[in-house]
């Protein structure tokens, strides 16, 4: 599980949106690489409407690209979905 804080002013959700695409395969349902469960499905948790829509049309544009032989399955639940895990093994901040 990874929560990423950043500013608007200085990264914009579409930035970081392109960057969870490459940085998992989000075409397999439950899984990641060897490691299998729900714990492992690709989300993306949304504070507002106008962040929902975002991640939405990101979604698309990232089926359409042709990197995916698969279709996706990232689920976009409300951040009321989100559960915490029952543990945080690590904290990590980076300046951009």
């Amino acid at each position: 599980m990874v929560k990423v804080e950043f500013d608007p002013a200085k990264l914009s959700l579409e930035k970081v949106l392109a960057v969870f695409w490459k940085a998992h395969d989000p075409t397999t349902l439950n899984r990641q690489g060897a490691d299998v469960g729900t714990q492992y499905r690709s989300a993306i948790f949304f504070h507002n409407d106008a962040d929902k829509a975002v991640a939405e049309k990101s979604m698309q544009a990232a089926g359409k690209s042709g990197e995916f032989r698969s279709p996706i399955v990232t689920e976009i639940p409300g951040l009321e979905h989100f559960t915490r895990p029952r543990s945080i093994t690590k904290t990590t901040s980076i300046e951009l």
